[in-house]
């Protein structure tokens, strides 16, 4: 056994690094391996759970830990290839073990590209993590495809950082992504153009990655601008994130860095632009969305509940009555 408050260190040896292939990011078949393509592995051990998928230029994983917050997952990673890191569920930390770090918050993806050999992966929570990691060759962003231009010199250049996201925040799941990565979680296409599905796929998580950037871009206060144009720009993506997943509910201190400020700042400005504070605003908000679900709806107030991160229906009944002034039950 470890002592207490040592965290305890796995390494995880993914397919990618199992069959490196050529520059190109093609993998060499030889012999009997020459079968084994596109390769497949399923994950089942006490600390990591799913699977894995390697093709010509594309490796993703599709993985789930327990949130213990002792245990640090190292993985070797690659300089040649782009990664697209979407959280699933629960928070984590990317590190490179010296100092930086990048945060993903549950239901939130970031465009990642690493200089560092290997990176650390750490629960920042207890609850459980699920995390759907893609990893595209560099060769595979061109310039003849004229819808990845924006993200062209960042595929092709050697990061300045040892970590090195392409935005400074995160972008919410929309249910668009969420859709593709649930088809490619379960594996819903075999035989012979599984390989082609899953490129296209991939590729079209990427372009809607790249147009929700362009749409971020869009929206940007230029450097001549006023501050207070910047920070309203900070407390709407905020606004964003925050709502982007009822049943996770991110810290401060987690919704702070991913817009870029810090806790103090973010309680201050949320409020004056929302007239409310952060989790006011938030519980404030679930609450109207639960009369609707009751109103429009047949579910089960349990599932109403657990989609709004009530753990326990009496919880989510008792902060019912308190806003609305009539348990759920008496609302329906």
């Amino acid at each position: 056994m470890t002592k207490k408050g040592i965290p305890v260190v796995m390494q995880f040896n993914s397919l990618l690094n199992d069959y490196r292939g050529d520059d190109k990011g093609f993998i060499v078949k030889n012999g009997k391996d020459r079968q084994a393509h596109p390769k497949f592995r399923d994950l089942d051990s006490d600390s990591l759970t799913g699977h894995e998928f390697l093709s010509d230029r594309i490796y993703y994983c599709n993985c789930r830990k327990s949130g213990n917050l002792n245990k640090i997952t190292t993985i070797e990673c690659r300089e040649d290839y782009i990664q697209l890191f979407m959280g699933l569920k629960g928070s984590l930390r990317i590190s490179d073990g010296r100092g930086a770090f990048l945060d993903i918050l549950p239901n939130t993806v970031q465009l990642v590209k690493y200089a560092c050999g290997q990176i650390q992966l750490t629960a920042l929570s207890e609850d459980a993590i699920e995390a759907f990691i893609i990893n595209i060759h560099n060769s595979a962003i061109s310039p003849e495809k004229a819808y990845f231009e924006n993200i062209l010199s960042f595929a092709h250049h050697s990061p300045s950082a040892t970590i090195k996201s392409f935005n400074n925040s995160s972008f919410p799941i929309d249910y668009r992504m969420r859709q593709i990565v649930e088809e490619l979680a379960y594996k819903k296409y075999t035989g012979c153009f599984l390989e082609h599905y899953i490129e296209i796929k991939v590729m079209e998580l990427l372009l809607l990655y790249s147009s929700e950037w362009n749409n971020f871009t869009a929206l940007s206060v230029p450097e001549n601008q006023t501050e207070d144009k910047r920070i309203a720009k900070q407390m709407a993506q905020a606004k964003k994130l925050l709502l982007a997943n009822l049943s996770e509910t991110p810290s401060l201190k987690e919704l702070a860095t991913a817009v870029g400020t810090n806790e103090y700042h973010l309680k201050v400005h949320f409020k004056a632009h929302f007239g409310n504070s952060v989790m006011a605003y938030l519980r404030e908000y679930k609450m109207e969305k639960a009369k609707n679900l009751l109103k429009e709806s047949d579910r089960k107030i349990t599932d109403i509940a657990e989609s709004l991160g009530y753990k326990y229906a009496t919880h989510f009944s008792a902060a019912f009555k308190k806003h609305h002034g009539k348990l759920p039950t008496d609302y329906r």
